[in-house]
């Protein structure tokens, strides 16, 4: 396991909240936001204590409840997992990718967690493939706002 930086994810995340929000999409109470002055979970301010779980995407969507349990008695409140599951060319992603977010976004939201999904995590460096790959995500993803989406690598600031 990989145990992420709170500062390094706070500041990453905060870099990006120009991009993260949009005056257009309707929020949930339970959804994050993530604005100039922090990140929210519904109403209140929320600090990400993440710990990255490398395969958690490729399981599928039944959740590994006891996985959720030790990492809260572990002191952390996210659960990191990279997206997989796209085309080689980024135009698509797997349908079980995008129930498994939503599994555990679900699941987490009802232990007052949320999950870090980072977008590119298994996407190569080629600059046009990220960018199909973001847009695809965004488009398969876009009603599932309990969850931190996190883009890094090459040309991160970009997309």
């Amino acid at each position: 396991m990989k145990i992420f930086s709170v500062l390094a994810v706070t500041g990453a995340i905060l870099a990006m909240a120009g991009c993260a929000t949009t005056g257009s999409v309707a929020h949930g109470k339970d959804d994050i936001r993530v604005t100039k002055d922090g990140i929210y979970k519904g109403k209140d301010s929320f600090t990400v204590r993440a710990v990255c779980i490398p395969g958690v995407c490729d399981k599928g969507p039944e959740v590994d409840r006891p996985m959720l349990a030790h990492l809260c008695e572990c002191g952390g409140n996210t659960i990191g997992f990279d997206l997989t599951g796209f085309s080689p060319d980024g135009t698509s992603l797997s349908d079980k990718s995008v129930e498994t977010v939503e599994a555990y976004a679900q699941r987490c939201k009802d232990e007052y967690m949320t999950i870090l999904v980072r977008v590119l995590g298994q996407i190569p460096a080629d600059a046009a493939i990220r960018e199909k790959a973001v847009i695809t995500a965004a488009e398969a993803l876009k009603g599932e706002g309990r969850a931190v989406y996190l883009i890094d690598g090459p040309q991160a600031g970009h997309l």
